[in-house]
């Protein structure tokens, strides 16, 4: 076969060259496999994705009111309206409002970007795929949504508005503070963008999180195969990786007639992260899954949305 399509099609046509019978796929490779989820029964794979599916929907829904009351920091008007003692500490404090205002959002925001992704690989790992690869996409997807929604469309409507949950009931208000809000936010997303890509990215290279586990892991080792275990490549995640890119694409984006800080920041951010994920993954990390091309309808699709 001179491809793998001219493969495929001709597998279909053996099996059964009726429209939208016996549909051929590609079977993923030996490695890329989960085992233990290949036995599953139809049935059971089905539960595991709605509940998993419910789950995720609730949580994303829960994030909404912490993702909110962080967002009132942005503003003190919010904060006096929400919290009135603290804001009128900080209206006598200079120093104290420009920190809780300017830089404590920025560090939390950075903080829940890091930390909430972690939940969704772990339900995306229990909901039943067949292979890595498949699990990869589908966290991808699941971090997307919510720092899209959460992190950028509540977060940036809530940071200006007084009346957040007002806005909510009506429609036509939404959208009208959600334009003034981008609007307001440049400044914020100036200070993320710069925070993420001259601050976290460089650091990405030095893989932490392996330094600081490696003691702790050499001392458990016992056997020969556990110390070469022990200096295995760590994987590198897409769902972990993509979706905080995708935003920030966005972002500068939807800041390019606005903003020229946040396109240059834009740029400097993506520079650095070409050149950061590029040794990342020919020199620091693995990727074992093969997603064969998936993602980058996933990509295309989350841009569309401009």
């Amino acid at each position: 076969m001179d491809s793998v399509a001219t493969a495929q099609m001709v597998a279909q046509a053996v099996l059964d060259p009726r429209v939208h019978f016996l549909i051929t796929r590609l079977a993923p490779s030996p490695k890329d496999i989960i085992w233990e989820n290949v036995t599953l029964p139809r049935k059971d794979r089905l539960i595991k994705v709605y509940y998993i599916t419910i789950i995720t929907g609730i949580f994303c829904v829960a994030f909404i009111l912490p993702v909110s009351y962080l967002a009132t920091l942005l503003n003190l008007k919010t904060i006096s309206t929400f919290w009135p003692e603290l804001g009128h500490l900080l209206k006598k404090n200079q120093w104290a409002q420009r920190f809780v205002t300017e830089l404590l959002p920025v560090y939390l925001f950075t903080l829940l970007n890091f930390l909430i992704p972690y939940l969704y690989v772990w339900l995306s790992s229990k909901q039943g795929f067949v292979s890595y690869g498949e699990e990869e996409l589908s966290v991808v997807s699941k971090n997307f949504f919510y720092v899209f929604v959460n992190m950028f469309l509540v977060f940036t409507m809530a940071g200006t508005a007084s009346n957040y949950w007002g806005y909510l009931s009506d429609s036509k208000r939404l959208a009208l503070q959600l334009a003034t809000s981008l609007r307001n936010l440049s400044s914020f997303y100036v200070d993320t963008i710069i925070l993420q890509g001259f601050g976290m990215m460089p650091f990405k290279l030095l893989l932490f999180g392996q330094l600081i586990r490696f003691p702790y892991f050499k001392a458990s080792c016992k056997t020969p195969r556990h110390y070469r275990d022990l200096y295995k490549p760590p994987l590198f995640n897409f769902g972990l990786q993509l979706p905080h890119p995708l935003l920030i694409l966005i972002i500068t984006l939807l800041y390019s007639v606005m903003s020229t800080k946040i396109l240059s920041a834009g740029l400097a951010y993506f520079i650095i992260g070409y050149f950061v994920f590029k040794y990342q993954l020919l020199y620091s990390c693995n990727h074992p899954q093969h997603s064969t091309g998936k993602v980058w309808p996933i990509i295309f699709r989350r841009v569309q949305l401009l």
